[in-house]
């Protein structure tokens, strides 16, 4: 995994990557852990930035009031 993806489409798009992985049969109960702590790491990421988003536009929001 990449860390510290910077771009919310980027996260998205790894995201969408892994799904993928994870319909495909023949994945291994290990491999399937692995992806799901990526995607988890990944989703973590994406919070951040969206948290971090929703902030700037609160601030933004409270100063034109």
């Amino acid at each position: 995994m990449k860390d510290n993806i910077t771009k919310l489409e980027d996260i998205f798009g790894a995201l969408d990557k892994i799904t993928k992985e994870m319909e495909q049969s023949g994945l291994s109960l290990e491999q399937s852990f692995l992806l799901y702590r990526e995607a988890t790491a990944l989703l973590e990421q994406a919070k951040t930035k969206l948290d971090a988003a929703q902030a700037e536009i609160d601030l933004i929001v409270k100063s034109e009031d």
